[in-house]
């Protein structure tokens, strides 16, 4: 069961606060991003005591051009090594390493393959290589490595019921494949009155509003190689619109920069969720850096050493990249979503602005596992 938090927006916008987690158990045995990540940890441990070492530096993990996730990958390697042994970019020893979309050796899936490597950071030479593959079907892990917009909550799942045979699941499963696996291969997106989403149909937007004095204004969207960019300048403050335009309720997970917008949260259990709710045909408005039930910092852009997941040591390379993550929400005493039964340039970052006054009250939901949609805009300076 999950009490939620709801926000009373002056704009007279719903938008519920995740508090705790139920959820239905995931599906499936593929492996995860955090599997793949938990891997890399453990043979870098088992690395470091080969040679007794009890020191080691995480360096940057690239990805494709317009990935969004390099930053989740060190700052996750960090929380997992330091409770073994020393984090420090100045040790001997560092880790690093990249990740690419490729094909599943024996089948016919697509799959991120994780490469890390440990050098010596004093000559450069590389001691020790290795390589994990999260499968395409850990959805959230795909669209978050690769800044996905894709709609995988499929016509199929929505009709195909409960007690539906295997070959019926399958047909599902592969239908999700592919609609990801297109929007990697081919990236596209739709705009409608200043909101992105993955296709005209989907239910599921995004939108960004830049403040100009006591007014909201949309931010004009340009398309760059199939994906959504808007332009954003130092000293702007802009609020973020989560459009729900299905029949079910929804939790979404908001990041800016790579940053969870609930991970400032003076309530940890909120932090750790990170998952906002919008009810079905609402959309909500997120102001800022969530503190409180009555209080966030703004959305402001900064210089780049001065915004949020630089000051938090993260790397910046996924500075400029604002993701939402939809998935499946429902009531206590209400059956599942069928949806959840079938299971550039980045010389600028987002900082904290003003605290402002955003109240909230509470409501109660369960929020499913099944990523429903995930939609990406990317922001940047031009250059002069």
């Amino acid at each position: 069961m999950a009490r939620t938090w709801k926000r009373l927006p002056r704009t007279a916008l719903g938008i519920l606060l995740a508090w705790c987690l139920a959820m239905l158990p995931a599906t499936g045995s593929a492996a995860t991003l955090s599997d793949a990540i938990d891997e890399i940890a453990s043979r870098a441990l088992d690395y470091l005591g080969s040679r007794d070492e009890r020191a080691i530096g995480v360096g940057r993990f690239d990805g494709p051009a317009g990935s969004s996730a390099g930053v989740l990958i060190r700052n996750a390697l960090n929380e997992r090594l330091s409770k073994t042994v020393e984090v420090d970019e100045f040790a001997r020893m560092q880790v690093r390493g990249d990740f690419s979309m490729t094909d599943d050796d024996g089948t016919d899936a697509k799959v991120v393959a994780i490469r890390a490597e440990i050098i010596d950071a004093n000559s450069g030479e590389t001691l020790v290589g290795f390589r994990r593959r999260s499968k395409v079907d850990d959805f959230e892990g795909i669209a978050t490595l690769l800044g996905v917009t894709a709609d995988v909550s499929t016509t199929v799942a929505a009709s195909t019921p409960p007690d539906s045979d295997d070959a019926q699941t399958v047909s599902v499963q592969t239908q999700r494949n592919q609609t990801l696996e297109a929007s990697i291969e081919q990236p596209s997106f739709d705009q409608q009155n200043g909101t992105v989403a993955a296709t005209a149909e989907s239910p599921y937007r995004l939108e960004i509003l830049i403040r100009d004095g006591s007014q909201l204004v949309p931010a004009p969207i340009t398309n760059r190689n199939g994906r959504a960019v808007i332009d954003l300048q130092t000293g702007q403050e802009y609020v973020v619109r989560l459009h729900n335009q299905s029949d079910i309720d929804v939790g979404v997970k908001l990041t800016i920069d790579g940053v969870n917008s609930l991970e400032f949260s003076e309530n940890k259990d909120l932090s750790t969720l990170g998952m906002w709710l919008v009810p079905a045909g609402q959309k909500g408005q997120v102001d800022g850096w969530f503190q409180n039930t009555s209080q966030s910092f703004a959305f402001l852009v900064t210089d780049l050493p001065d915004s949020v997941a630089a000051r938090l040591q993260r790397d910046t390379e996924t500075i400029g990249t604002v993701t939402a993550l939809f998935f499946p929400a429902w009531k206590e005493g209400e059956e599942p979503p069928e949806e959840e039964l079938t299971k550039t340039s980045r010389s600028i970052g987002t900082g904290k602005g003003d605290l402002l006054e955003t109240p909230y009250r509470t409501d109660r939901r369960h929020f499913g596992k099944t990523l429903l949609a995930s939609v990406s805009i990317r922001y940047f300076k031009p250059s002069p």
